[in-house]
Formats: C-alpha cells, structure tokens, sequence
C-alpha cells in the first residue's frame, strides 16, 4: 500500500511544464539548471517545481523554498507550489503536513475556479485518506473529482477520476465498477496514466489468485512504462516479482528484484527498496542460496533500521521473511523471536483498522443525525417564510406589509439561531466523540498488552513443561537400561526386586500424569483446539489427540518421542495412521493441516 501510495501521489501530479521536459539535451534536469537563471518569474517558479519532482531525494526542497519565495500568494503557481509541498511530505509520510498543504492548495484552486487543477488534488486526497484506512472520506473526494472531470469532459481526467476511485474498494474486487471505465478512457485519451491503471488491475487479479490475469496486465504495464521512459517502471518491476514469486518462478522473481534493485540503488525510496530485498530473500531460500539470502537479509535490515515511522504492513512483511530464513537454517530460537515480532505487528494493525471502522460508523451516524435535523429547519423555515408571504399578499395596507416583513425577520433570525445552535450541540458532541475514542484506544491497548503477557506466560509454561517431561522421562529410560543389564547379571530375589523396579518405572513412563498436565497448559493457549479435532474426527484415540496437540505445537519427531518414551520410528508410525484417519491425500502435509485447522 505504501508504494502504491507514492507511485500515485506522483502521478496525480499536473504537468504543466512538460516542455522543459523535451527540450533539447538527454538529461533535462540538466538543460533546465542551465538556462534557470535566464528565465522569467513564472517560467523560473515552474522550473523549480519540475527539477523539485526530479532533482534527487536530498535537493528537493531547496527548489521548493525557492519556488515558494518567488510565487505570489493565492496564484494558481502558488497552489501548485502548494500541491508539491504535499507530495514532498506525503513520501516522508508527513500527513499531518501533507493535509495542511494541500488544504492550502484547495482554497486557492477553488477561489480561482481552476476546475482541472482542484480534480488532481481531489485526487491526492484520495490516495491520503485510503492509506488512513478511512475509504468512506476517500471516496467522497473520487467522487468531487469524477463530477468535475464529467463537467469538463476531458478523457483523461475522467479516467484518471475513475483510477483513483479504485482505490476506495477492496483489491478482492477486480470487476468493480471503478477500474474498467478507467482503462476504456485512458486508451481513448493514449495516457500516460493507463500504464498505472493496467497496473492496478493486475495486482487486483494477484490480490484474488487469478495469476495469469495479472501477469497479462503487469507486462502490459511494462511495456508501457517502458515506451514512455516512465519513473515508476520499478513499481511494476516490483509487483513483477512478487507474482512471479507467487507462481514458483523463483529464478524470475530473482532476476527481476535484482532489476528493481539496480534502478533503486541511488534513490533513498526505502520502501521500495526494502520490499525488492525481501523478495530477493524469499527467491534465495526457495533455491536454497541462503548464504547470499543472508547477505540479501542483511541489507534489509540495514534499510528498516532507518525506518522512523511504525509501517506496520511492510514491517510485517519483514519478520515474515525473517521467520521463514530462520525456519530455513533451523534457527528454532530466531524463528520464534520473529513469530512473536509478526504476531504482535499483526495483531496491532488489526486493531487499528478496528478502531478506525468505529470512529468511521459513530461519525457517519452523528452526521446523518445532524443533517436531518437540519433539513427539518430549513423545511420549516421554507414553510413560515411562504406562510408570512402569503399573509402578506392578503393584506394591502404597508404598516401591514411592514409588520408582516418584520415578524418574517423575526422568524428567520429564531430559526438561524437554533440552527447555529445544533451547529455548536454537534462541534462538542464531535469533541466528546474524540475523547472518547481516544481513552478506548488506550484502554484497547492496554487491555491488548495484558493478554500478550499472559500468553507468552502460558507459553513459557507449556515449554518449561515440555522440558521437564522430556528430561523426567529420559532419565527414566536410562535408569529401566541400567536395570535391565542389572536383571541380565542378578538371580534370585535381588532379580526379582529390579524386575518390579522395572515395571514400576515402565508404568511411571506410561502413566498420564504429565500429560494432564500438558493438556493444561496446550487449552490455555488453544482453547478450542481439542473440542475441534473430537467434534470433526470423533473416531480417533486419546493417544491420537496427543500426538496432535504435539504436532500443533511444531515439535519434531525426536521431541515427540522423547516426551512419549518411546522412539522416533513410532512416532512416525503413528503419523502414519493418523493421516489415514484424517483421509488425507498423499500431497497434503499433516504438519500444516493441524496447524491450520
């Protein structure tokens, strides 16, 4: 989402000086630094605004500075100062400051009624408040902006409208309503903007497994991107990769991270840039590279290190990798340490998407209460208004008609007054609302905290009970072989008191006692593991849900057998006719049925 996030906010951009971009010279950064002290006033403040989108990461906003000291206020170049102000901030996911701009910008645009320009920046809202997660914001602006673009009847505008619109609905939706015009009218305008759009609905095909009908649109979006020299074309390199990774190409998904990464190695985009490693180290693991998967791990790390934002969906991403190299070099106290790392972002983004949905659904409620109200007034007021108009066309005297126009004022002075009042009962009720929200996300978070310390407690129990079963019953086993060499080499009573040493200890080895036990604490972490596992398979033994609840806490056969007394063949025999008594079909894995079920 981020790096769709900063692809499209670049896009949204309107290119007023694409001149400059063609005149003569390879590098047109170049051209323009050249000829910049010779131009006029507006040509100088639209040169800065091109090199600020091209110069590199660290330059930009100087050329901003200078555009802002030579623009004159509440000018149409001001406003587009204003709108790259938002893009500089929103790539260094500054909201807050990127929604000052841009708020800025549309006071501007709409006092000079630049119908095109307010369209974009409509737009740019779009992106900001999809990524917040408030879609039903997000999508109130697509559509300010589809209604313009549908006034002005430009093509592209109108497709670009729809685009942006897509991104208001779940990526599970690649048939929705929104992408398709949008294509259908950016063929009709050849746009620059249909490379993104082809892009779109390829990762909302990717999105839905429908991996050939991405693959079609992500080469289309290529190709395009590499007609029109196009600064993204890694975005779409990037979600190359990862489909390729998807459908097992593994050495395609390499050479293709390894692509984006050579056209990122001198821009500072450190989610992009963060995203190609990870998907070069899952392609080193898949062909078992994992020397050169570390090396690839370690500069990711590098790059998250100078994260200074909690990006929760990148940074998920990232001990799920972790997780999985560790898993590959049988790393068991890594793996564990990135499993808690991904549970806890996992289960901190879940709750910030909830808390969003509520603030959502509370605001959208008070809104609609609100609105009827006010619309209950002026229903009302209309109806006085036309009462005291007709009661005056009956009475033909003037201090009649005065009075008449006197008590019309007086009503609709009242009614003002109640309406600026439910205006205020609102404003405090949308404070009350904040506050509120606000003392249930701490309390949320709280309450959050405390059941990840009682379950890593529990966890630490069910381990430290593993152990002492494993270590009680190996010590068992040791002390039955020393007794059965004893017996070999004893007669008479003195065998006969070590072969009932032995039975007591072979019954010690067989008995439930730790199990119970075990059972105990495995509940307490999977509550409904047990009453799943009976309700669908009623047939199998207790023996069996042991050798499960085992599984499901990804032991090892050699763990298992050590904790059973028994060895690590029976084990596998038993794995053996529990999957026969699951049905399970040869290419099925009992690890991962148990795990997800």
């Amino acid at each position: 989402m981020i790096r769709l996030l900063i692809s499209l906010s670049l896009l949204c951009i309107h290119c007023s000086i694409s001149g400059f971009a063609s005149s003569g010279g390879s590098n047109p950064v170049d051209s323009l630094l050249t000829i910049l002290p010779g131009l006029e006033k507006e040509e100088r403040i639209e040169a800065l605004l091109y090199l600020a989108r091209r110069a590199p990461f660290d330059e930009q906003e100087g050329y901003l500075q200078e555009a802002e000291q030579l623009a004159a206020p509440s000018s149409l170049l001001a406003g587009r100062m204003h709108k790259e102000w938002a893009i500089f901030h929103v790539i260094r996911h500054h909201h807050t400051a990127c929604l000052d701009q841009l708020e800025q910008a549309r006071k501007i645009f709409e006092h000079l009624k630049a119908q095109k320009e307010l369209a974009y920046l409509y737009h740019m809202y779009v992106e900001l408040y999809t990524t917040a997660f408030d879609h039903i914001t997000a999508r109130k602006y697509g559509n300010m902006a589809l209604d313009i673009a549908l006034d002005v009847g430009e093509d592209e505008l109108i497709g670009y409208s729809y685009h942006a619109l897509s991104h208001t609905v779940p990526y599970q939706n690649p048939e929705r309503e929104y992408i398709h015009p949008a294509i259908s009218y950016l063929k009709k305008s050849n746009s620059k903007f249909l490379s993104h759009a082809y892009n779109n609905l390829g990762y909302r095909y990717y999105k839905t497994g429908v991996l050939d009908s991405s693959l079609i649109y992500f080469n289309l979006a290529l190709k395009l991107k590499e007609e029109k020299k196009d600064p993204t074309v890694s975005n779409t390199l990037g979600n190359l990769a990862e489909l390729y990774l998807s459908m097992g190409l593994n050495q395609e998904a390499l050479e293709t991270s390894e692509q984006v990464l050579s056209i990122l190695a001198k821009t500072k985009d450190l989610e992009n840039l963060l995203t190609a490693y990870l998907i070069q180290v899952e392609a080193l693991i898949e062909l078992d590279s994992l020397d050169r998967a570390l090396q690839a791990m370690a500069k990711a790390d590098t790059i998250i290190s100078q994260f200074n934002l909690p990006i929760y969906e990148l940074r998920i991403q990232f001990f799920q990798v972790k997780k999985k190299l560790a898993f590959a070099l049988n790393n068991s106290a890594d793996y564990y340490t990135f499993d808690q790392e991904f549970m806890r972002l996992s289960d901190t983004l879940a709750v910030k998407k909830d808390s969003v949905f509520i603030h959502q659904l509370k605001a959208q409620q008070e809104l609609h209460g609100t609105e009827a109200k006010l619309q209950m007034l002026d229903r009302e007021l209309e109806y006085q208004v036309w009462l005291n108009w007709g009661l005056g066309a009956l009475i033909l005297l003037g201090i009649t008609i005065f009075l008449l126009i006197f008590r019309n004022q007086r009503i609709v002075n009242k009614f003002e007054q109640k309406r600026l009042q439910l205006l205020d009962q609102k404003r405090k009720v949308d404070q009350l609302e904040i506050q509120n929200l606000k003392q249930r996300q701490i309390l949320h978070q709280e309450e959050n905290r405390q059941v990840e310390e009682r379950l890593d407690y529990r966890k630490r129990q069910l381990s430290s009970s593993l152990i002492m079963a494993s270590q009680k019953n190996e010590l068992l086993k040791g002390i039955l072989e020393e007794l059965e060499n004893g017996i070999k080499s004893q007669n008479g009573e003195s065998k006969v008191l070590l072969e009932k040493l032995k039975k007591r200890i072979e019954y010690q080895l067989a008995a439930d006692e730790d199990w119970d036990k075990l059972k105990l604490h495995f509940e307490e972490i999977h509550p409904e593991f047990f009453q799943k596992l009976t309700d669908r398979f009623p047939h199998i033994s207790a023996n069996d849900r042991r050798l499960c609840a085992f599984i499901r806490m990804q032991m090892t056969n050699k763990e298992i057998a050590r904790i059973l007394g028994v060895n690590a063949a029976s084990v596998l025999k038993n794995r053996y006719r529990l999957r026969k008594k699951f049905d399970l079909a040869k290419e099925e894995d009992l690890t991962n049925f148990i795990l997800n079920f």
